[in-house]
């Protein structure tokens, strides 16, 4: 339903952030170009599915200079966001939690949700209200009981 909003405000020169599902929309690094034009192979495989350690330890040392300790057997790859979304709810949820979502939220999150076998609570809020988020989510968390999540948009 936000796609014709989108498209009239793009005739009347807005530019338009697309944070919804869809292809991505940063450029392809050209090397990563490249490397596909030079493959000499009849079969591309698939990737481990926990992705390459060499890959999992360099996000190590990015972490660290964060200062968060994980290590390469901490972190899992994901084929994209949803994937990780799915992973996470089904890590953290129980059967019969329950979170709170403001809207406009991620389409997927209602049904990862319910994949989890959790309770959606819907909040929506205008665009004045988002501005107040933060409180929000503050509030919340420090209202919520221990069978209740708050997915916070970023």
């Amino acid at each position: 339903k936000l796609a014709p909003l989108a498209a009239d405000a793009k005739k009347r020169g807005i530019k338009i952030y697309h944070l919804n599902i869809g292809q991505p929309d940063l450029p392809t690094p050209q090397c990563g170009l490249d490397a596909l034009k030079s493959i000499n192979r009849k079969i591309l495989e698939y990737s481990p599915s926990q992705g390459y350690l060499s890959y999992r330890e360099k996000l190590v040392d990015y972490y660290k200079k964060f200062n968060i300790n994980v290590t390469a057997d901490d972190i899992i790859i994901t084929a994209g966001g949803s994937e990780a979304v799915l992973f996470s709810f089904m890590a953290c949820l129980n059967p019969g939690d329950e979170i709170i979502v403001p809207e406009p939220a991620y389409a997927n999150y209602m049904a990862f949700a319910i994949s989890a076998g959790a309770k959606i609570n819907l909040s929506r809020r205008s665009t004045k209200q988002a501005s107040r988020k933060a409180l929000l989510c503050q509030k919340l968390k420090s209202l919520k009981n221990l069978s209740t999540n708050v997915l916070e948009p970023s």
